[in-house]
């Protein structure tokens, strides 16, 4: 009676152990669903992870943000020769890595001989992470908005598909509407993606227009360097349909001087001139004084 008491409570505990493993799986894939449904959520945005404190598109960079409370990751993603995906903002590995020359020249086995280098130029002994290695690091912890990506897209998707993560990444697009569907036919409708517009070249109206009416995404990015630019008047209209609003307060090119710089002097006269402009996402390059600065106005606990 003893031993079979013992096995039963064996099963039972085995169970349990199975079933917390499988809750433990889907909570951080449920916070990252859940936050197109929480439009009064600010999601801060960490640009190439937390690269003040460690190499930028790292792996550690990827942790600690995570540890911060980032709500997005913001990766790069470039291809080697071989076809594989790795992350890196430029397209050449000089300033980053200890290693020289175009990133598609080098197959993933060569490149993960090179190290990576931290902010100041120091070659660390971090290698260059995959983009498989990026996406199971943060296994929906957070959202992971995948630029770079949109040179493309269908290979980058069918990764994601693989890592089974195609509900935390968010794919950056640059091109008009009619464009991407002719050369990605269908594949708007399977990812997760935030339209980019603003800045030189192409006409933003026309593209903004076309998605909103026609295949709206998720997340409208909007770039502007002056902040009278008439872009700005296509907030009110996208927050109608919810989507939501990023802007960038990387720098003051981008955010029309309303910057990270320009937020450790005067906050309110940066982050929350975007707030009151209808930001509802923010990429940074200081999260901290970012999340301090919500944190006091009630817009984050």
């Amino acid at each position: 009676m003893c031993t079979s008491l013992f096995l039963r409570n064996l099963r039972v505990l085995r169970l349990g152990i199975a079933l917390l493993a499988v809750g433990l799986s889907l909570a951080p894939l449920t916070r990252a669903a859940s936050w197109p449904a929480l439009p009064d959520r600010i999601l801060v945005a960490m640009h190439r992870a937390d690269w003040r404190q460690h190499p930028e598109n790292s792996l550690p960079a990827i942790r600690s943000a995570l540890v911060l409370g980032a709500d997005v990751i913001e990766i790069d993603v470039r291809r080697t020769k071989d076809g594989h995906f790795v992350l890196m903002h430029d397209g050449k590995l000089d300033r980053t890595t200890n290693g020289k020359g175009p990133v598609a020249d080098f197959t993933l086995a060569e490149l993960k001989k090179l190290r990576l280098r931290d902010g100041l130029g120091s070659v660390t002994r971090e290698p260059i992470p995959t983009l498989e290695e990026a996406l199971a690091e943060v296994q929906g912890r957070a959202l992971v908005n995948l630029d770079k990506a949109y040179e493309w897209p269908d290979e980058v998707f069918r990764v994601v598909e693989q890592a089974h993560a195609q509900n935390f990444a968010i794919f950056s697009i640059v091109q008009p509407l009619d464009e991407f569907e002719k050369r990605y036919p269908g594949l708007l409708s399977r990812i997760r993606f935030m339209v980019v517009a603003g800045g030189k070249g192409r006409d933003a109206n026309a593209v903004i227009s076309a998605y909103l009416e026609r295949q709206r995404p998720e997340i409208l990015q909007l770039l502007f360097a002056q902040d009278n630019d008439p872009i700005l008047g296509w907030i009110e209209k996208a927050r109608a349909a919810g989507v939501r609003i990023w802007i960038n307060s990387l720098w003051s090119n981008l955010s029309g001087g309303h910057d990270d710089d320009r937020a450790l002097t005067d906050p309110a006269g940066a982050y929350g001139w975007l707030l009151d402009r209808g930001a509802t996402a923010i990429q940074t390059d200081r999260p901290r004084e970012l999340m301090r600065y919500l944190e006091k106005a009630g817009l984050r606990r």
